[in-house]
C-alpha cells in the first residue's frame, strides 16, 4: 500500500497536468464569453473581420458641433481562391455583422452609433462588405433637403449615374433614396467602383452579374404563454425600397446597376477562409489586414 504522502503528491501532478492543458483554451475564448455573438475562431481569429472606415469620417471640427455629425462604418473587402456561394455569401455577411458588433465593444461604440445592416456584394473571386452609413454627415447627397438631387461629385459616376436614374423614373414627389443612400448596398457598390477604377472616378467598371445580400437583427414580436415577447432574430433583409415601402431605394438601385439580391430564404453555409482580407477605405488607401498561409 502506498503511502498517503505518495498518493497525495500523484493526485495534485494529475489536477495540474489537466489544468496546464484546460486554461489556454479557456483564456484563447475569454475575450468573446458575454457577448451577444461569439466569432467563428481558429488560431489566426475570425476569417471574416471588418474595421471602421475613419476616411468617411468628417473633420475633428465638424464632429465637435455635435456627436450626430460623425459617420459610423465598418467594412472590408474579401479575396477568395475561388467564387463563393450564394449559401456562403450568407454565411459571410452574418459573420461580419458579429465582427461589427465586436468592434464596438472593443471601440466603446454607444447606440446611435450603431448601423443596423451589414451587406455583402460578390463580384468574381472578391467580396465587398459594409455596413449602412450611420450619421447625419452625408457622404452621398449634397443637403438634407430630400426634394434636392445634388449628389457629392466624390461618389463614383457609375454609382450617382444609376442614384439619378432611378430618382428620374420614380412616380409622384421626387425625393432622395428613401435611406438617404447610407444603405449597405450603396457602401458596398462604392467601394467597388473606387477598387476597380484605379482612381479616374471612371464610368467603364460594371456590376452587372454581381450578388448582393444584407443581413441584420430585426425585432420579432410574438405571444408566449400569453405574454408580449419580443426578440431580436438574425435574418437576410431584402433592399429598400420594395414595393411595400411606397418609396424608391436599394431595390432600384441594385435592378439599375445589374446586381441581383440573394433571397430572403437563403441559408447559410460554412466557407474557408478567404486568402486576404483587406479595407477598402471610400475616400483612403485599401490596405492588407490578413493573409492566408
Amino acid at each position: 500500500m502506498f503511502p498517503k504522502f505518495l498518493i497525495l503528491l500523484f493526485s495534485f501532478l494529475l489536477f495540474g497536468s489537466s489544468l496546464a492543458r484546460v486554461v489556454p483554451a479557456q483564456n484563447q475564448h475569454q475575450e468573446e464569453s458575454g457577448r451577444g455573438f461569439i466569432l467563428p475562431r481558429d488560431d489566426k481569429g475570425p476569417a471574416i473581420e471588418v474595421f471602421r472606415d475613419e476616411s468617411v469620417r468628417p473633420s475633428e471640427e465638424v464632429r465637435k458641433t455635435a456627436k450626430a455629425m460623425d459617420t459610423w462604418m465598418w467594412s472590408a473587402l474579401a479575396k477568395f481562391d475561388h467564387e463563393v456561394t450564394d449559401e456562403q455569401m450568407v454565411q459571410i455577411s452574418e459573420d461580419a455583422y458579429a465582427s461589427m458588433v465586436d468592434r464596438w465593444e472593443k471601440e466603446d461604440i454607444k447606440g446611435y452609433g450603431k448601423p443596423k445592416v451589414m451587406t455583402a456584394l460578390r463580384k468574381g473571386n472578391e467580396v465587398y462588405i459594409a455596413s449602412s452609413a450611420k450619421g447625419k454627415n452625408f457622404i452621398v447627397y449634397q443637403k438634407p433637403d430630400k426634394k434636392e438631387n445634388g449628389i457629392h461629385e466624390h461618389v463614383p459616376k457609375s454609382l450617382a449615374a444609376a442614384l439619378t436614374a432611378c430618382w428620374n423614373n420614380a412616380e409622384g414627389d421626387k425625393e432622395h433614396h428613401t435611406n438617404d443612400a447610407n444603405c449597405g448596398e450603396i457602401m458596398t457598390a462604392w467601394a467597388y467602383f473606387v477598387e476597380k477604377s484605379d482612381g479616374d472616378n471612371s464610368e467603364d467598371v460594371s456590376l452587372k452579374g454581381a450578388k448582393t445580400v444584407t443581413w441584420e437583427l430585426a425585432l420579432h414580436k410574438y405571444k408566449k404563454d400569453g405574454q408580449d415577447v419580443e426578440e431580436r432574430v438574425g435574418q437576410i433583409k431584402p433592399p429598400c425600397g420594395n414595393d411595400n415601402d411606397g418609396k424608391w431605394g436599394c431595390h432600384s438601385v441594385v435592378q439599375e446597376l445589374g446586381i441581383e439580391a440573394i433571397p430572403q430564404e437563403t441559408k447559410g453555409k460554412p466557407y474557408d477562409p478567404p486568402k486576404e482580407l483587406y479595407q477598402r477605405e471610400l475616400f483612403g488607401a485599401c490596405k492588407l489586414k490578413k493573409q492566408s498561409n
